[in-house]
């Protein structure tokens, strides 16, 4: 397969749009795993459907007995895309060619055939396969998160010895 004509084949194929779907893909898990973990200390915050009855009728939230969201991050993702491309070109010619000869005294019979057969065929393949591999890992929440839970924690104990 010529240089020109792999470039073109490339040129036409769905590369870019290829990475971009895989790159989306991630940055889409990534936020629903954010989501998540939002979610998740909504409800651990939210004492009156989520809470703890610690007697008297008085409910706590989970996070201000100390629980806290788990946060995931996509510490590393590898895109593989490969590609391949091939044509080929076949011509193919046959000949051929038959003759007799027969007769009598003053009489000669001659006969001949030729036959020709011609074919070009062309053929393209290509075939294209993706993974992505991914490591996710724990992190903690962010620090804001961690300082206003802090913050929600230093109140309660002070209002608690007051």
């Amino acid at each position: 397969m010529s240089n020109s004509k792999v470039m073109a084949s490339l040129e036409k194929s769905p590369l870019p749009g290829l990475l971009t779907q895989l790159g989306t893909a991630i940055a889409s898990a990534q936020r629903a795993l954010d989501d998540n973990s939002i979610q998740m200390a909504m409800q651990l915050g939210d004492a009156e459907e989520h809470g703890v009855d610690i007697g008297d009728g008085e409910r706590v939230s989970l996070i201000s007995l100390g629980f806290a969201p788990v946060f995931y991050h996509f510490n590393e993702a590898t895109i593989d895309i490969r590609v391949s491309l091939s044509t080929s070109t076949t011509t193919e010619t046959k000949f051929g060619t038959s003759a007799t000869v027969g007769g009598a005294v003053y009489f000669v019979m001659f006969a001949a055939t030729v036959s020709a057969e011609f074919s070009n065929k062309y053929s393209f393949s290509s075939e294209a396969s993706s993974s992505i591999t991914a490591r996710i890992s724990s992190i903690p929440p962010p620090n804001a998160f961690q300082n206003w839970i802090a913050s929600r924690q230093q109140a309660a104990q002070s209002t608690e010895t007051e």
